[in-house]
């Protein structure tokens, strides 16, 4: 079981990474053909460099007109993915705040027992989401609605909400049972 739950701890940093860089390079091809698309106002060349420079920048402004479309549209998916696969990452490692502080109002004495009931609280809730939303991606599937400027199958873009947050429901408990396990009473209490 270990090994499985390490497996899939490297795969949702790979995702993560994947879609961090995709999403990086795919900001920085929409900034540069913006930038270089106007840059034919700031130069103050005669002649042929004049026309050199104007057909350059104008390839940058004509090609911007495509290329910006679907760099914003990809940026914008690989954010959603890199949100809900990074929370189950976060689920993991036990860095969502609000679980953690409320938790910690309880005495030493049911803190332990209080670790386990919010992994399992928050378990049901991302299952909860979780199949919700794999109805929502067959609804989207059934209709066949694809992207506006990639054209891809949005049930690409929408999974990313059932499988986030299962991946977030097998951390949470994860997480829980660890605690719950390792748990030592502070002293001062």
């Amino acid at each position: 079981m270990n090994s499985i739950l390490k497996w899939l701890e490297k795969l949702e940093t790979a995702l993560v990474t994947v879609a961090l860089i995709g999403m990086t390079i795919a900001v920085f091809l929409q900034v540069l053909f913006r930038f270089a698309g106007g840059l034919d106002f700031y130069f103050e060349a005669k002649g042929f460099e004049e026309g050199f420079l104007r057909s350059i920048t104008g390839w940058f402004y004509y090609t911007s007109l495509s290329i910006l479309t679907w760099t914003e549209e990809l940026a914008r998916y690989f954010m959603v993915w890199t949100v809900f696969v990074g929370a189950a990452l976060g689920a993991r490692l036990s860095v969502h705040v609000g679980i953690e502080a409320v938790v910690n109002l309880f005495p030493a004495k049911i803190t332990r027992a209080a670790y386990l009931i919010a992994g399992v609280i928050s378990m049901v809730f991302c299952f909860f989401v979780c199949y919700f939303g794999f109805n929502m991606v067959s609804h989207i599937g059934e209709m066949g609605q694809i992207s506006p400027a990639m054209e891809i199958p949005m049930t690409w873009v929408y999974a990313a909400v059932p499988v986030g947050c299962f991946l977030m429901a097998v951390h949470f408990m994860q997480a829980a049972i660890e605690k719950y396990k390792n748990f030592t009473p502070a002293k001062n209490c």
